[in-house]
This record gives structure tokens, C-alpha cells and sequence, in this order.
């Protein structure tokens, strides 16, 4: 924003206004906006009148509160039309006098062009309505960072540091205790524990980190859209205040189009996915994708050259039509690879949730206690490792509820994909991401009470720890939670 010191009583920020043929604030920003479009109205209007009403050989002056038009007749004769111009943000103007000279007598006339000037506004007005209000990126960044925080509490080796996600991942560093111990021990109870469970456990977390990964950067592609898409608008205005200058300086406007909406689309996922080369290959590597975001272009640039206002007009509606195509392509492409991605993750589902086997007493050898437990060390899997991790996992999936993009990135309907653009894919892969956290905290929970009690039964050989032991099993294949693979439409 220009600087409000004052200068002869006038801020420098007003004198962009005011003065004539000075509308385009050099550092304008989104929140100008409503500044920018009433210098719009107020170009547009001029070179209205320039067009419209002066066209050549009249002889056109625009000065501060006023347009003036002379035309020679010939003998002495013609006229001279005063027209009061619109204030600066746009508003008023239109009563008009012309005094007629012909053949030695003088007539005065009052005119007026208020109705045809409304309807410039009302063409302004139009075209830039469904743009005034576009998602705030600093608020999409607040549920950008519910998600990073989800990621650090799933992540192999992940943290985060502002922005950032750096290392730590305490679920995989308890798991890897377990399994530490598991080995330091036999049997074939302790054996079918760590194969069925343990050794699977580790994949899945690592897995659903990955997947809340690609979910969380798809966020951060809106970010750079909804970005870049603010700064392309404020850069259509400015053109277009520039455009109708020149054209009521007689001279021809000019509008550069160079969209950077998907570029910065894609350096949002990145930037959310801190090294895309890893996270693209641990994606490959469980069969989900990237293409749709990364084949994600801008068109070409182009110029549009205007001698005329309904030029002006043209080249406006043109900006405006290429950034919600860009838009429209970049959030088409983002939903697109949240719904591929869904249904991937649905015919891989194993890769996500454990597939569990019970115990049962009648598989367990009594003798295995003696020659292969070592009660210190289960004690240590059963009351330090595995709390720690249901604890962590609880944590990610209550973050999960948190995070509601609809708001945020609400905005006019015929922007983008629609109102919400993708909140339904990105809320059902968020569902779905939930759900499978939470049924892998319930498995966990179940799968590490049935070897609590396989150890409890070798151990004491008691027919009611045999009758527990043997009941698990209908626990286990009767889930609490809801169905991570329910049909969400």
C-alpha cells in the first residue's frame, strides 16, 4: 500500500486516485481491491466517454471533476458539452450542459448521461462480483497446519517447525522396541505375535503417514492457487485501470496474461510435502499418484491490444475468463487426484488395516513360558511401548476432526470448480484417513490384549485365562468403530 503521509493536505495513497490518469497503485494488494475497482469504474467510465461520446474529430478534455467536448461545425459554428465526471472511487457524474453556437446565436442545454454511465459501473461491477471475496490463504494455512501436525504424530521421522515437518516419530521408534524384544525371545506364540502384528504395524502407520501426507498437500496446492489467484485478479484490475487510460488518451491499452495459478499450485504441494521425491516414491511405492498434479501447466501468456472501450471490456472479460480456467483445470486436477487416490487406497486395503488372526489356546504350547518369555521384557511391550502408541495414535485421530477446508475455501459459485471447490473429496479422504486410524487403534488394542492373555494362559495354565484368551477372538472379528470402507456418498 502507498505511504498516507500527506502531501499539500492529500496523501500520496489518495493522489493515486485522484489525479488524473494515476489509478494503478505500483504495490496494490488483494485487500486494495475495493480501492482498485473503483479507480476501474472511473477509467472505464472515462474512456466510455472518450469512445462513445468524443470520438474524433471532437476535441476531448478530461480534467478533474469534469469531461469536456468541442465540435467544430464549420462558419463559426459548433459546440461545447460539459459532463461532470465520477468522483474517484467511480461514483456520480453524468449531468451534462452544451452550449451550441450557429450562425451568431447561442443555445444552452442540459443533458444527461447519468443511466449509461450506471451501466458502465454495472458491466465493472459485473465482471469483478464474483472475485471480491476469495479464500484467504493465511486461513487455508491454519488447516494446513492441522494437517502437518497429524503427519508429525504418523511420520516415520517427523516434527513440525512453523511451516516445516522435521524429524522425530515416536510410534515407530516404540515399535521398533517391541519388535527388539520380541527377538530377544522365542516360541512360537511370541513368533506368530511378531509376524501377524509387529512386523506388519510398522508398514501400515508408515503407510497411513504417507496417504494423510498426500492428503494434507493437496491442501497446500490450494494455498498456491488461491494465492496466485488473488495477486492475478489485483494484476487484472491494475491492467485493466491502465488499459482504459490509454484509451481515453486516445492511445492503445495493453494486457499482458501470464497466469502462474498451477505453478504455484504445485510448489504448494511440495512445499507442504517438504521433498516431493520422497514422498512421490513412498506413494509409488503403495501404489497411490501424483499425475494429475504434476502434469498441472499454465497456458501460454498472451496480450490483448484495446483502441476501444467494448475492447477494454473484451480484454477484461479475457483476464478474468483465463484466471478461473487456470483455476478451474488446477482445482479440477486436485480433486481428480484425491478421488483416484481414495479408490486406490480402497482396492489396496490391506496396506492400511491390520488383518488380524487370534490367538487360541488350543495353538499355545504351556511349555513355551519357561524355556522362552521373559516377563520383564513383556511387561515393557505391554505398559511402556503399545500405550505409547495408541496414546499417539488417539492424538492423530482426534487432529483429524479439526480440520474443515469448506469454510476456508468458500467463495462465489462460478469461481473455480463451485462454491467449496474439492471439500468433499479432501472431507472423504479425510473420513476415510480418520476412520482407518481409529480402527487401527482398536486392532492394536485388540491384538495386544490377545497376546497379554496367550502370555497369561502359557503362564498359568488357568482354565479362566483359557476362556478369555478363546473369547477374544469374537472381539477381534467384531470391530466397534465404523467401517473405514463405508460408502461415503
Amino acid at each position: 500500500m502507498a505511504s498516507d503521509d500527506k502531501d499539500n493536505d492529500k496523501s500520496a495513497y489518495r493522489k493515486w486516485f485522484d489525479d488524473p490518469y494515476m489509478f494503478n497503485i505500483p504495490d496494490a494488494t488483494y485487500d486494495d481491491l475495493p480501492e482498485l475497482i473503483g479507480s476501474l469504474k472511473r477509467a472505464a467510465i472515462d474512456a466510455y466517454v472518450r469512445d462513445k461520446l468524443a470520438p474524433p474529430p471532437a476535441f476531448f478534455t478530461l480534467a478533474e471533476d469534469h469531461y469536456l467536448i468541442t465540435v467544430n461545425s464549420g462558419a463559426g459554428g459548433g459546440s461545447t458539452t460539459r459532463i461532470t465526471r465520477p468522483n474517484s472511487d467511480g461514483e456520480g457524474g453524468g449531468k451534462a450542459s452544451t452550449i451550441t453556437t450557429n450562425f451568431g446565436q447561442t443555445q444552452c442545454d442540459d443533458g444527461d448521461f447519468t443511466s449509461e454511465f450506471e451501466s458502465v459501473r454495472e458491466e465493472i461491477k459485473k465482471i469483478l462480483e464474483p472475485w471480491i471475496d476469495l479464500p484467504k490463504p493465511e486461513r487455508i494455512n491454519e488447516e494446513m497446519d492441522d494437517c502437518r501436525r497429524i503427519v508429525s504424530l504418523l511420520a516415520e521421522k517427523a516434527s513440525v517447525q512453523g511451516v516445516k515437518i522435521v524429524p522425530s516419530g515416536k510410534i515407530h521408534t516404540k515399535i521398533k522396541s517391541i519388535y527388539d524384544n520380541l527377538t530377544q525371545m522365542g516360541g512360537a506364540t511370541i513368533e506368530t505375535f511378531k509376524s501377524n502384528i509387529v512386523e506388519n504395524l510398522d508398514g501400515i502407520v508408515g503407510n497411513l503417514s504417507v496417504a494423510t501426507t498426500f492428503w494434507g498437500a493437496t491442501l497446500g496446492s490450494e494455498y498456491g492457487a488461491f494465492k496466485k489467484a488473488r495477486e492475478s485478479v489485483v494484476s487484472a484490475v491494475k491492467q485493466g485501470i491502465e488499459t482504459f487510460n490509454a484509451i481515453a488518451n486516445n492511445t492503445s491499452g495493453k494486457m499482458k496474461i501470464a497466469l502462474k495459478i498451477a505453478e504455484f499450485a504445485v510448489d504448494g504441494f511440495k512445499i507442504f510435502s517438504v521433498g516431493t521425491k520422497v514422498v512421490g516414491a513412498a506413494l509409488d511405492s503403495i501404489g497411490l499418484g501424483l499425475k494429475a498434479i504434476d502434469n498441472l501447466k499454465d497456458a501460454k501468456s498472451t496480450t490483448k491490444t484495446s483502441n476501444t472501450y467494448d475492447e477494454g471490456v473484451s480484454s477484461l472479460i479475457s483476464f478474468f475468463n483465463e484466471i478461473n480456467k487456470s483455476l478451474y483445470n488446477t482445482e479440477n486436477a486436485i480433486q481428480r487426484n484425491l478421488i483416484d487416490n481414495y479408490g486406490k487406497m480402497q482396492e489396496d486395503k490391506e496396506s492400511y488395516d491390520l488383518e488380524l488372526k487370534a490367538l487360541k489356546s488350543s495353538e499355545i504350547k504351556t511349555s513355551e513360558y519357561k524355556l522362552y518369555i521373559n516377563e520383564s521384557k513383556v511387561n515393557s511391550i505391554l505398559h511402556n511401548a503399545k500405550p505409547s502408541i495408541t496414546k499417539q495414535l488417539e492424538l492423530a485421530k482426534g487432529r483429524f476432526l479439526s480440520v474443515d477446508i469448506t469454510p476456508v475455501i468458500r467463495r462465489n459459485s462460478m469461481v473455480g470448480i463451485g462454491a467449496t471447490g474439492f471439500s468433499v473429496a479432501f472431507h472423504h479422504f479425510k473420513w476415510l484417513l480418520h476412520d482407518l486410524v481409529g480402527r487401527l487403534t482398536e486392532e492394536i488394542d485388540n491384538s495386544f490384549k490377545n497376546f497379554e492373555l496367550a502370555i497369561e494362559y502359557i503362564k498359568t495354565e488357568d482354565y479362566k485365562a483359557k476362556s478369555e484368551l478363546d473369547n477374544m477372538g469374537n472381539t477381534i472379528d467384531n470391530h466397534k468403530g465404523p467401517d473405514p470402507w463405508q460408502d461415503r456418498d
